[in-house]
């Protein structure tokens, strides 16, 4: 009998090792899910390209997870009823230039959520999001909404 009870007790901790390994893992998995971070932009005239004031790191090795935008205002909608602005991430590299993370997305004011595709060099790594004029006009103007680095879906694009 001392050995069956040795077996449950054994039984019983792998168990409960098991729940608490499930438990830590789904932690992880929703601390890993998209933080939607807000951008507020004045994008330049002629084309000059702006960036978010912090970068966040993508918690990502997959380019199946896609970067993703909620571009809902810009006040050059007054000249343009459906007006667009250029979107991408760069890397954040502290000494010097920021390397393309993505490629340059053209996205309409108030289209939703969106979910880009990343590259490769860009998982795991720190990420600002990048703006700049789609060049249909020659005046600043401001731009607002969300983002995330890793949204949690595969790109659309």
């Amino acid at each position: 009998m001392s050995k069956q009870k040795k077996l449950i007790k054994k039984l019983s901790v792998l168990f409960v090792m098991l729940i608490l390994t499930v438990t830590v893992l789904s932690a992880t998995a929703a601390s890993a899910a998209a933080t939607n971070r807000n951008f507020n932009f004045d994008i330049p005239a002629g084309g000059e390209l702006c960036h978010s004031k912090y970068s966040y790191y993508r918690n990502t090795s997959s380019v199946q997870d896609g970067w993703g935008l909620n571009f809902e205002y810009s006040s050059e909608r007054a000249n343009y009823p459906h007006t667009a602005t250029k979107f991408w991430l760069g890397i954040d590299n502290p000494d010097g230039i920021n390397p393309l993370g993505s490629q340059k997305f053209t996205v309409t004011e108030a289209s939703g959520w969106h979910s880009y595709p990343a590259y490769n060099k860009a998982n795991k790594e720190n990420v600002f999001l990048y703006a700049s004029d789609n060049l249909n006009t020659n005046k600043e103007y401001s731009t607002s909404g969300q983002w995330t680095p890793n949204c949690g879906e595969p790109p659309e694009k």
